[in-house]
């Protein structure tokens, strides 16, 4: 059982999340054509659409990566955590699968706080709950029953000669 290696990777791809960041797009380029009519610099046009840009391709980029291997559960929250944050099995003490709802429970997605633990999500509805010897975090899964034999594996270890 130890070879299962569980990987998924997310990006925030639902529909209605993108309503607002379209509407407010939509408006600066409503707002950058009015200016057309009246005599603007051409910075006072460009700086407004390049930043509008930036925060666009910042959105777009964000994703979630985790990795679960036989050993060891690894993630990293891009372009936020670029580097891979690594938690070896000997160094936890439990992981499991808790359902909750982001919005309620931590006022929406992404990287939150709920004066319990931190939760690194990009929606949906199940999270992969992970206590170390030092602190608790949530990664959310889309793929609950993936990462259950993922767990399963780390309750094996845990159980083993490796358990302390």
């Amino acid at each position: 059982m130890g070879n299962y290696v569980f990987k998924e990777n997310q990006k925030f791809n639902r529909f209605w999340l993108w309503i607002p960041v379209g509407t407010v797009t939509l408006l600066v380029i409503g707002l950058g054509l009015l200016a057309l009519e009246k005599p603007v610099s051409w910075t006072d046009k460009i700086i407004p659409i390049l930043i509008l840009g930036a925060v666009l391709l910042f959105f777009l980029s964000i994703r979630i990566e985790i990795r679960i291997d036989g050993n060891s559960l690894q993630y990293k929250y891009p372009p936020i955590i670029n580097n891979w944050r690594k938690y070896r099995f000997e160094d936890m003490e439990q992981i499991e699968i808790k359902k909750y709802k982001s919005f309620w429970e931590f006022g929406g997605w992404g990287i939150r706080y709920n004066f319990d633990y931190w939760l690194y999500n990009t929606g949906g509805k199940y999270g992969l709950l992970v206590t170390t010897k030092k602190k608790k975090f949530m990664l959310g899964t889309y793929k609950p029953q993936e990462a259950q034999i993922a767990i399963d594996q780390f309750r094996e270890f845990k159980s083993g000669n490796n358990a302390h």
